[in-house]
């Protein structure tokens, strides 16, 4: 765990807008919470928990730790959220283009690093139903535009793009469009410099969109919940903000106003959801807790001080 001697130095706010700078997890992260300390909901948690903004520490577990004016630390753990298929072992829509993502991520910093480039990056499968020669084709493509389970090395199509942007070269101006083979599939990759110290990773795709996952997202509060004990070892209090970053990342979710009738059971305190939604417009909600479920960790904690004292003594005895 360390302090941050500049605390937005993965952000910089420019023209009312966030860019991000430190492509990598904690500059994401940094970039999540900037927005959420920006928005009306994180205003009134800062008010209502007395939060230093400035005290802000980089942590693991959880993500974020703050000071309060009275002196009490307050963590924040940020999880993302992406709809997986639990049908079956296959990866989802959104985990294929979440992997997309990765392997652009990658390629970015590789430029970044090694040709101290920033780079702009635009990733696409190419969907071969588009030449389709029958109604019936024609229908199955509408009706379930989404990207194929990708049989492919990621790894592999990470260093076919960097082979591919180094050997045609960057250009000054202009944008460069190219496509990579790997296998039976096609990706279409479009690249130019950005603005320096920034980068841009973005991954085109189209799928349906699920309304109301409120099941899937309880799995994801409950995944944290199995860990709040632990976050306690680093702050006092630790809250929750769950990120469902929209369609751009394959995310194609939707929360209508049920939302605001749902009780989710969790240990945390406070949850926060940050929906990017549809065409990546913001709303950041606090989901409605059912205290009742954090009576239980209160009881488990409990037991578990009661053991450690009991347990010396046993020891004893034996």
């Amino acid at each position: 765990m360390k302090k941050a001697k500049n605390p937005s130095k993965s952000v910089l706010f420019h023209s009312g807008k966030l860019f991000l700078i430190e492509n990598t997890q904690k500059g994401r992260e940094e970039w999540y919470l900037a927005r959420f300390l920006e928005s009306e909901q994180g205003k009134q948690w800062i008010r209502k928990y007395h939060i230093d903004v400035d005290s802000k520490i980089l942590s693991e577990s959880p993500d974020f730790i703050f000071t309060t004016q009275n002196g009490k630390k307050v963590g924040l753990e940020l999880t993302q959220f992406v709809l997986k298929n639990t049908t079956n072992k296959k990866k989802s829509h959104a985990e294929n283009i979440q992997a997309l993502y990765r392997v652009g991520v990658k390629v970015v910093e590789y430029f970044q690093q090694t040709h101290n480039i920033p780079l702009s990056l635009l990733l696409e499968y190419y969907d071969k139903r588009k030449n389709y020669s029958t109604k019936e084709e024609y229908l199955a493509y509408c009706y379930n535009p989404t990207t194929p389970i990708l049989d492919v090395n990621y790894n592999k199509l990470k260093d076919l793009i960097i082979q591919r942007i180094e050997r045609v070269g960057i250009p000054t101006w202009g944008v460069n469009k190219e496509w990579i083979s790997l296998g039976e599939h096609s990706f279409i990759v479009t690249f130019d410099r950005f603005y320096d110290p920034y980068t841009n990773v973005r991954v085109n795709s189209i799928g349906l969109s699920i309304g109301d996952p409120f099941i899937e997202l309880q799995q994801e509060i409950d995944k944290k919940n199995h860990k709040y004990t632990s976050y306690l070892k680093q702050c006092d209090e630790c809250h929750l903000l769950i990120i469902s970053e929209g369609s751009e990342t394959g995310n194609c979710v939707n929360f209508s106003k049920k939302i605001a009738e749902k009780r989710f059971k969790s240990f945390f305190p406070m949850v926060y959801l940050m929906d990017f939604g549809e065409f990546s417009k913001l709303y950041i909600r606090s989901l409605h807790i059912k205290r009742m479920y954090f009576l239980r960790l209160i009881l488990t904690r409990m037991i578990l001080f009661f053991r450690k004292l009991i347990r010396p003594l046993l020891n004893l005895n034996l």
